[in-house]
């Protein structure tokens, strides 16, 4: 399939544009808006290594994407470092909102999952 079908369309290579800009986050905090200049570029470096990294390399060759030896290894890395990270940090920086709310859910002993009333009564969140 990737032989046949795949091709670089410019949504890949909108995806792969270091360069193009990320909008702040919704709800960002002032200082987040204020340091989003400067924070920004880099953050978008890493989300176009780790999704060049995280391809097939046959996915990689077919679009053209150069990945080296050292490459490989930076990601390696990476991969190391947030497996040893990621455990150390507290539940609310792990997990998305809704993970948590179904985390602390679990705990109680209710469902993870809102029910229908729940819904429409508006008391989810």
């Amino acid at each position: 399939m990737v032989a046949e079908e795949l091709e670089p369309t410019l949504v890949v290579k909108e995806l792969l544009d270091p360069d193009r800009p990320l909008p702040v986050p919704e709800g960002a905090s002032r200082l987040l808006r204020l340091l989003w200049p400067y924070i920004m570029p880099p953050l978008a470096r890493l989300r176009v290594f780790t999704t060049i990294g995280l391809l097939p390399p046959k996915v990689r060759e077919k679009l053209g994407l150069a990945w080296t030896d050292r490459d490989e290894r930076r990601m390696r890395l990476l991969g190391r470092v947030i497996a040893a990270v990621v455990p150390r940090l507290p539940e609310r920086l792990r997990y998305l909102p809704v993970a948590r709310q179904a985390r602390r859910a679990v705990r109680r002993g209710e469902s993870p999952t809102p029910t229908e009333s729940q819904r429409t009564e508006g008391k989810v969140g």
